[in-house]
C-alpha cells in the first residue's frame, strides 16, 4: 500500500501500518493520496460525506485499476479524527477488495495465536474483539489483529499490521493490559475518558496502541487456523450460550460484516463499483468455505443486558484466553 500526503498524514499511516504504508513504494495494490482542500479531484465517483466536526471528498479510480486508487480531501478538526474515519470507511475497504482479488479475505475479527493455532473471533464493532485481544496479549497470546486479519483458502492467517484500539474503559475490560501500559498512554486514556464525560459521549475517540508496548511484533508469517467463534450480542439469553454453527452460517455472517464495512464505497452510485464489490463477495465466499472446512465452528451468544466489563471477563474465561478471568 502506498499512502502519500503532507507530513502529518504520512506519519499517521506509518504509525498505523508500519513499513506497509510506504509513500515511495512502487509496486502496490492500493494507492491512497491526500489532496489539498479546494482542488479538483481526479477520478470518479466522487463521494462526499462527513461526521461530527469533519468532512471529506473521496475520488475513486476504476474498480479494475491496478492499483486501486483513492484521492482524499479532508476538512475540519481534529485531523487525527478525520484520518481515522476515512481509514475505516475507505482505505481499509479498498485493501479488503484488493485482498479478494489476490485470493484472501480481510476478515472482521480478532485473531489470537496459541499452541493449537489461531483462535479467530468474528464479530461486529463493540462485540468485544479488541478487549479480548487486549486480555490475550497481556496473557501471553500472540495477537495477529484485534479487528481484522487476513485469511486464505487453506486456512492460514496473516497479521493485519494495524495498531490495536483501546477505549477509556480499558481498566475495567482488560485490567492486566491497562496495568502494563506506560504512564503516558494511561494518561492518554484518562484524557479520552474526560472528553467523553465532558461531551456526554459525543467525543469518544479510541487510543491506538502498538503491540510493541507489550513486547510483541506483528508476526511476519502465516499461522494455521484453529477454532472459529462468532461473537453475537443477544437479548434472548441470560447467560453465555454456545450455539452450533455450520460453515454457511459463518460465511454469511462474515459477508454481512464486510458489506457493512464497504457501505460508503458501495453507496457511491457507480454500477462498476457495485459490480466489483459483488465480485469480491463471491471470491471471499469461496475462500472462506475452503478456510473453514473441517475447523471447529461455533456461535457464542452474549446477554445484551451485560455491561462490557462483565461480558469480556466471562468471554475471556469461556474461550480460555484467561482461565481466571472472572476473579
Amino acid at each position: 500500500m502506498r499512502v502519500s500526503g503532507h507530513d502529518v498524514v504520512e506519519r499517521h499511516f506509518r504509525q498505523e501500518y508500519g513499513a506497509v504504508a510506504d509513500a515511495s513504494a512502487g509496486d502496490v495494490e492500493v494507492d491512497v493520496r491526500f489532496a489539498p482542500v479546494g482542488g479538483a479531484l481526479p477520478g470518479r465517483p466522487v463521494i462526499v460525506g462527513g461526521h461530527k466536526s469533519v468532512g471529506w471528498r473521496v475520488a475513486l479510480s476504476a474498480p479494475d485499476a491496478r492499483p486501486l486508487t483513492a484521492v482524499i480531501e479532508l476538512r475540519g478538526r481534529p485531523l487525527s479524527f478525520a484520518l481515522s474515519l476515512v481509514q475505516g470507511y475507505f482505505v481499509e475497504p479498498l485493501v479488503s477488495i484488493a485482498s479478494a482479488r489476490a485470493g484472501e479475505v480481510l476478515v472482521p475479527s480478532a485473531a489470537l495465536a496459541g499452541t493449537d493455532g489461531v483462535l479467530l473471533l468474528v464479530g461486529a464493532s463493540r462485540s468485544g474483539k479488541s478487549s479480548l485481544a487486549a486480555r490475550g496479549i497481556a496473557a501471553g497470546w500472540t495477537v495477529l489483529g484485534d479487528d481484522q486479519v487476513f485469511l486464505d483458502g487453506r486456512g492460514r492467517c496473516r497479521s493485519f499490521p494495524r495498531r490495536m484500539r483501546f477505549y477509556c474503559d480499558l481498566p475495567l475490560v482488560a485490567p492486566r493490559a491497562y496495568a502494563v501500559l506506560p504512564r503516558r498512554l494511561r494518561a492518554e486514556l484518562g484524557w479520552r475518558r474526560a472528553m467523553r464525560v465532558l461531551t456526554r459521549g459525543y467525543v469518544r475517540p479510541s487510543l491506538p496502541v502498538s503491540p510493541r508496548v507489550f513486547g510483541q511484533q506483528h508476526p511476519a508469517g502465516a499461522v494455521p487456523l484453529g477454532r472459529v467463534v462468532v461473537l453475537e450480542r443477544s437479548d434472548r439469553v441470560e447467560a453465555l450460550t454456545v450455539v452450533g454453527a455450520d460453515r454457511s452460517a459463518v460465511v454469511a455472517t462474515t459477508e454481512r460484516l464486510l458489506e457493512q464495512q464497504r457501505e460508503r464505497v458501495s453507496a457511491a452510485g457507480d454500477d462498476r463499483w457495485r459490480g466489483a464489490i459483488d465480485a469480491a463477495r463471491r471470491a471471499e465466499a469461496d475462500v472462506l468455505s475452503g478456510a473453514l472446512d473441517g475447523r471447529p465452528l461455533e456461535r457464542l451468544l452474549i446477554p445484551g443486558r451485560w455491561e462490557a466489563a462483565r461480558a469480556v471477563a466471562e468471554l475471556a474465561r469461556a474461550l480460555g484466553i484467561e482461565p481466571d478471568a472472572g476473579r
